[in-house]
């Protein structure tokens, strides 16, 4: 079946972001609702939302807002479980980068959970921070130039 990366641009599309969000952090990694949902998800001049789906299904997403001058952070990217191990997860942050590229940023920076860390250095970040606490999960910040 088909797969088609979108940048949302209405309310049902950013509830797809959220449902994907919400089985894969709230209900598998058990992060609460309120350390998840933000102002970033209800202002939506904040943050920019990506989704990809498959067929009419959202199956993965991402956000990302602009950290600094040049520099995006890009977070909250979540790959429904069944999906994992398809190049999904490769295909939104592919799809997000080249929107940013296309922007004129320069930089990319994401708070990776540590299981995630080799996963993100195949498609081309690499740590540049010690271990942090974020919704009781070790992370690390990583970053990759565009």
């Amino acid at each position: 079946m088909d797969r088609k990366a979108v940048v949302v641009k209405s309310w049902d599309e950013l509830d797809d972001a959220l449902r994907v969000r919400e089985l894969v952090f709230q209900i598998e990694q058990n992060i609460d609702r309120n350390i998840d949902i933000d102002e970033m998800d209800t202002i939506p001049s904040l943050a920019t939302h990506f989704v990809i789906y498959q067929g009419d299904k959202a199956i993965a997403t991402a956000r990302g807002f602009e950290k600094k001058k040049g520099i995006i952070k890009l977070g909250r990217i979540a790959v429904l479980k069944k999906m994992r191990g398809e190049g999904v997860g490769s295909d939104i942050i592919a799809f997000a980068e080249d929107h940013y590229r296309r922007l004129g940023y320069f930089k990319i920076h994401i708070e990776s959970q540590e299981h995630a860390i080799p996963f993100y250095q195949k498609v081309g970040y690499r740590v540049i921070s010690e271990v942090f606490m974020d919704a009781g999960i070790r992370h690390r910040l990583m970053e990759k130039e565009l």
